[in-house]
């Protein structure tokens, strides 16, 4: 059903959102079960969902301010993409791919600076990788918000 809503403009900006939350939904199952290949490639498909979204809803909003049903739906971008983060990088960290983790939540924090979890996510990676410096500095930024 979404992947025909994304030929129709009306309701592509709709389905590519949505599919970017049924994406993560399935990449969070198989992350749970172990399978961290597929857990990857479905995160993955939901980033590129997200972020294929996020310049036609903007301009959807920017047209139309009092449209409610799309409010709704900016406001499910940032938890569904920062989501998507958090699997990466915890799929990249399940397989012992440190320097991948590091740099998704490196992406998660320069994408959403004012989000704490972001940050946290960043410094605990820095220190497993024993970079206590750069992690005191990644706390400092939570601290600061």
């Amino acid at each position: 059903m979404f992947l025909k809503a994304l030929q129709c403009s009306e309701t592509e900006v709709k389905a590519m959102l949505n599919l970017g939350h049924v994406y993560q939904t399935q990449a969070e199952q198989y992350a749970a079960g172990g399978n961290l290949q597929s857990a990857k490639e479905y995160a993955l498909k939901a980033g590129d969902f997200l972020d294929s979204a996020k310049p036609l809803l903007d301009n959807l909003i920017s047209n139309d301010l009092n449209d409610a049903e799309n409010q709704r739906y900016a406001a499910q971008f940032s938890p569904l993409r920062l989501q998507c983060h958090r699997i990466m990088g915890s799929v990249f960290a399940g397989m012992k791919d440190f320097p991948s983790c590091e740099a998704e939540f490196r992406k998660a924090t320069e994408s959403f600076p004012r989000v704490k979890g972001a940050w946290e996510m960043l410094a605990r990676i820095l220190e497993v990788q024993g970079k206590t410096s750069e992690a005191e500095k990644a706390r400092e930024q939570l601290n600061m918000l």
